[in-house]
């Protein structure tokens, strides 16, 4: 049974208007509440219960804020004072207070007027990709790159169009919305050499693209106009290796504004009213499914995540507010469901979602020592470590640490001396998006210990 319903909604405290980005963390989301007449906001809500815990105001001088990811135990908040730079604070999880401040390259503003996923993480959560705009000259669209170990810009990549609004990573491969005179245009940036390498021309599908995403070999793209300029929201489904497109026309309503992907569905969120969720199953394309939740947001959406049976979505209200939209009777049976999928359909599941990190030497014991198991999990996903094999050479027993890279474990294991260990469960071990896996060793005397895992994602 297909579910799709809001089942709660919270409203945050007086000050705290306009939510429009969101990230989870842990046990955790956080909520970024733009700032208008007042500074913007960070606000951290508990997900059970689903509750307010605590906030941190931004300087005045921040302005407008647009973006905020979590990552390693940081907030990383992207904020625009109309004709200064753009700028990212560092803020910590653990004391939810601000610990350094990166100021971009002069001319490295934010597109204001509409804005899809303009701050991307990398796929090995090593850099962080802000879209950015020359707006006080000629909008030319750019991408800065950001060394998250030193809070350091690194390089600018100005492109060949105009108006970054919109960004999605796969791989060291990113792709950039763009359009100039209105036009949908798609650049294709190769992060290995910090390149432009295409420019994909979907002007022939869409009038004012606003966000991306990637799935697999298909690049979604939400549009707002048709191709007559009048308002016609629409998904535009770019398929990678052949560059042909084709695009699911929705109701004139619908001003798209912000697109994730989540187990199989893509979800995005409309800017005014009526406020509305759209849900596109792939596997059932081109049929999509519509959410009104104007009663509980009279003024539109903006940003949204996903985790376990929900999503959470930003309402523009003032105060803002964070909407509950359950998309799941339960996570499928790969992923801990209490009712059996058909095998065919389990085992199909399984191999367009498998994940396997690679095997990891531990050479040096305890925290030292500690080894990222395969990559971050990529924005817009969550993964599931079933299974973890661990080959024990040293002449001591020890015991191995799952966890999140500076963060909590997840799980421990004893191994003997000299052996090797495969642990495996059904439910597996969560990550949520942003977050590195890791493993540590507590005794390699006499010999190294090796860690492999798998599972899924999605």
């Amino acid at each position: 049974m297909t579910v799709f319903k809001l089942v709660d909604k919270l409203i945050l405290e007086t000050g705290e208007d306009l939510a429009l980005d969101i990230a989870i963390y842990g046990s955790y989301m956080y909520v970024l509440c733009g700032g208008t007449t007042v500074p913007p906001r960070v606000v951290e809500v508990s997900l059970k219960p689903f509750r307010r815990t605590r906030a941190v105001t931004l300087p005045t001088e921040a302005g407008w804020g647009y973006s905020l990811i979590c990552h390693g135990g940081y907030i990383y908040v992207l904020c625009h004072l109309e004709g200064a730079p753009a700028k990212i604070y560092k803020i910590s999880v653990d004391t939810l207070s601000i610990i350094d401040t990166l100021t971009l390259g002069s001319g490295e503003e934010i597109y204001s007027y509409m804005i899809g996923k303009i701050m991307v993480l990398s796929e090995d959560g090593t850099h962080l990709y802000i879209g950015v705009t020359r707006i006080s000259s000629d909008f030319r669209a750019g991408v800065a790159r950001i060394d998250l170990k030193t809070l350091q810009e690194t390089g600018i990549l100005w492109l060949t169009e105009y108006n970054n609004v919109g960004m999605s990573i796969s791989g060291n491969i990113l792709y950039v919305c763009s359009y100039p005179g209105y036009l949908g245009r798609v650049v294709k940036v190769d992060l290995a050499t910090f390149t432009q390498v295409a420019v994909h021309d979907l002007s022939q599908h869409l009038y004012e693209p606003h966000d991306c995403q990637v799935v697999g070999n298909y690049l979604y793209v939400l549009r707002w106009y048709s191709l007559d300029g009048v308002y016609e929201t629409g998904i535009t489904r770019l398929n990678l290796e052949t560059l042909t497109a084709e695009t699911i026309p929705m109701d004139a309503s619908y001003e798209s504004w912000r697109i994730i992907h989540y187990f199989g569905s893509l979800y995005f969120t409309t800017w005014s009213t009526p406020s509305r969720i759209v849900r596109v199953k792939l596997d059932e394309w081109p049929n999509y499914m519509v959410l009104d939740v104007s009663a509980d947001a009279p003024v539109g959406l903006h940003g949204m995540v996903a985790s376990g049976l929900y999503l959470y979505v930003c309402v523009r209200s003032s105060p803002g507010r964070i909407l509950k939209v359950q998309v799941e009777e339960a996570i499928p049976m790969i992923c801990g469901r209490s009712e059996p999928l058909d095998p065919r359909v389990e085992e199909k599941w399984l191999h367009r979602h498998h994940w396997e990190s690679g095997e990891v030497n531990i050479t040096v014991a305890g925290a030292e020592g500690q080894k990222n198991l395969g990559t971050a999990v990529p924005t817009g996903k969550i993964r599931r470590i079933k299974e973890i094999t661990v080959r024990h050479t040293g002449t001591n027993n020890t015991v191995v640490t799952l966890l999140v890279a500076g963060g909590a474990t997840k799980l421990s294991i004893d191994v003997p001396a000299q052996s090797t260990r495969v642990w495996s469960s059904q439910d597996g071990r969560i990550f949520n998006e942003g977050e590195q896996p890791a493993v540590q060793s507590s005794d390699v005397t006499g010999g190294s210990t090796y860690v492999s895992a798998s599972g899924v994602e999605e």
